[in-house]
């Protein structure tokens, strides 16, 4: 099944495929196993890879009620006199995004890129909510909460300005 951009995914697999030509060494290994992948089977990761993003705690709502995928957003503001000249206006202390941002377009391909190798057992631990584990004399404790869809490093870093976090109290 292809990919539908705005429905399924956040961009089509020829910009996903030029973003991760420009960011990665054909020679990393992930590289070489997406490199030997299908189409469909790239879609597919691709697709996965958005489902991802859309199940992770977001700050603000969907842009509109109708839209399919998490993004654009809304997002509220603490500012007040926000202006029409601004990118993203949409009334007092909001801002709705008209489309989605490259980051999130960016980390969609580092998911996808970080899915053609599975999991490895520490991660399946993870999502599995295992909190601590015992081999011999090792030991690990998993910091936090489980996390059912932990992110590779470079896909956090490119999600944080539209992730859910703490709150200031006052």
């Amino acid at each position: 099944m292809a990919l539908v951009v705005n429905t399924d995914t956040y961009l089509n697999a020829a910009d996903c495929a030029t973003y991760l030509n420009s960011y990665h060494l054909s020679t990393e290994e992930n590289m070489a196993l997406w490199a030997a992948l299908s189409a469909d089977e790239k879609d597919v990761l691709i697709r996965r890879a958005a489902r991802i993003i859309d199940r992770q705690p977001l700050i603000g709502l969907r842009a509109t009620y109708t839209q399919a995928m998490e993004f654009p957003r809304a997002i509220y503001t603490a500012r007040s006199g926000l202006t029409t000249t601004a990118p993203f206006w949409y009334g007092e202390n909001a801002f709705v995004m008209t489309a989605v941002p490259e980051a999130v377009k960016q980390a969609q391909c580092e998911i996808a890129l970080n899915l053609v190798s599975g999991d490895s057992e520490r991660q399946t631990m993870q999502r599995e909510g295992v909190r601590s584990f015992t081999l011999g004399k090792l030991q690990e404790t998993f910091v936090g909460a489980a996390n059912n869809d932990l992110l590779p490093l470079e896909a956090k870093r490119l999600l944080s300005p539209y992730m859910a976090g703490g709150v200031a109290i006052v």
